[in-house]
Order: structure tokens, then C-alpha cells, then sequence
């Protein structure tokens, strides 16, 4: 499921951000992905909220080697989208679901 956050709320979360770090978020939407910027087979997507929080987690219960992550601008992932040939987007779980949404 890939995730995105809003370019209004980057000055907010984006400096919490660091290459090669797992993170655990909270109070976060789910919606639907735009099916023209999909990049995995999940019609679901994570999106940030003004409710969201972070903490990086120093030590994961699975961690996944460094190699296994690249960052990537915006056109290379627009060039990756319904290709179905990678998965560029963070592997996570989530534990809990506080609303229910149904889309139509």
C-alpha cells in the first residue's frame, strides 16, 4: 500500500523523515488511490493527516537491510506507476483501524 503526504503538510513531516528509517504512524487516513498514480495492485492508499504522528523505530522487529530501499523524485515514480515491474513503496502493517470507511 503505498502512502503520500499532502505538499501543504511536507514542512511538517518532512524534515521526521530520513532515508534508511522504519517509522511507526498513528492517526492516519485511508482512501482510495488515484487509479492514474497506483503503484502497487492496493486500490488503498495511506495518506497523512493533521492528526498524524511519528516515531522512528530504533530498533524494528523485522528489520530490513538498508539495500533493499531507494528514494526516488517524483517523475521516477510516475514512470513506474501500473507497470506492475516493482514495489516502491514502504512495507508496513497496520495494527489497528479506529473509523470505517465505505467507499462507492
Amino acid at each position: 500500500m503505498q502512502a503520500s503526504v499532502n505538499v501543504s503538510r511536507l514542512a511538517t513531516y518532512g524534515p521526521y523523515l530520513w532515508a534508511c528509517s522504519m517509522y511507526s504512524f498513528t492517526s492516519f487516513d485511508v482512501t482510495q488511490c488515484n487509479q492514474n498514480f497506483r503503484l502497487s495492485h492496493s486500490s488503498l492508499l495511506i495518506r497523512f493527516s493533521d492528526a498524524t504522528t511519528l516515531a522512528e523505530l530504533t530498533e524494528p522487529s523485522s528489520p530490513i537491510p538498508k539495500e533493499c530501499f531507494r528514494f526516488r523524485n517524483h517523475s521516477e515514480m510516475l514512470g513506474l506507476a501500473n507497470t506492475n515491474t516493482q514495489l516502491p513503496d514502504i512495507i508496513g502493517e497496520i495494527t489497528a483501524v479506529k473509523r470505517k470507511f465505505y467507499f462507492a
